[in-house]
């Protein structure tokens, strides 16, 4: 689904916190502090979750699928293959949500799963995403007018920036990178400090934004359609949230 009042925003990702293999976390899949809604994609239909298929060539539908989940019956596939396209130098798959906070403040956390059971590496810059966007908040740098200061958070796939974007910080830490090829056939997840984000790359945190723009992200960039091998991938995103609560699993007890 396109939402229908969003204007077009560029896209990416990269990483910062805590990966991990898991079992679902031992707190309820949607707490009421979850700004996300759907955020299992357990409703028919893909609302409130969008992509931005129908305004750039450069994006590619999602899909929900009822045969891999993390909890419930659903999750968001991304299905990337480049041989079904037109050739591009950059192909994004993902699944978007605009969110709102009461007081317009900026959400403490960003967390949840993903699961990659294919991956073909095309090219340098083939990687996983989050990306956070907050838009017009009062207090932006001076030197700055930007229509949304964003975070892109990397989980896999790239270990540097794919490029320069005046309104974007890529999120790495030396000390933690993300894996280079992703993890196969099991669950990850992935929790990120919103604010401590934000005041370490933007060196402010975010006041008063209208609202807020969360992505997850499959994608490429500068490939070469004549010279480089196909790309393809299959990624699930599932039992996503954002709020206020730390949601990192606890272990499960010994019996």
């Amino acid at each position: 689904m396109i939402h229908p009042t969003l204007p077009f925003l560029a896209i990416l990702l990269t990483a910062c916190a805590t990966q991990q293999p898991t079992q679902p976390p031992h707190l309820p899949p949607n707490p009421q502090t979850n700004l996300l809604k759907n955020n299992s994609f357990e409703s028919p239909a893909q609302d409130p979750w969008y992509d931005f298929s129908i305004k750039s060539k450069s994006w590619l539908p999602f899909t929900i699928s009822n045969s891999v989940a993390h909890t419930g019956s659903n999750a968001a596939h991304l299905h990337m293959d480049s041989a079904d396209q037109q050739p591009q130098t950059t192909a994004i798959h993902g699944v978007v949500q605009t969110i709102t906070t009461k007081d317009k403040s900026l959400p403490a956390y960003i967390s949840g799963h993903y699961k990659v059971t294919s991956w073909t590496r095309s090219t340098k810059n083939q990687y996983l995403q989050l990306v956070f966007m907050a838009a017009k908040p009062s207090n932006k740098p001076t030197s700055t007018n930007y229509p949304t200061y964003q975070l892109a958070i990397p989980l896999a796939g790239i270990t540097e920036p794919p490029f320069n974007m005046g309104n974007r910080k890529f999120a790495f830490n030396d000390s933690s990178l993300p894996p280079q090829e992703p993890p196969q056939d099991h669950w990850v997840f992935f929790e990120y400090n919103l604010k401590d984000l934000y005041q370490e790359h933007w060196n402010f945190i975010p006041e008063n934004s209208t609202e807020f723009h969360a992505f997850f992200e499959v994608r490429y960039d500068n490939r070469d359609p004549e010279s480089d091998q196909p790309a393809t991938a299959e990624v699930y995103f599932d039992t996503l949230y954002i709020g206020p609560d730390s949601r990192t699993p606890t272990p499960t007890p010994a019996d």
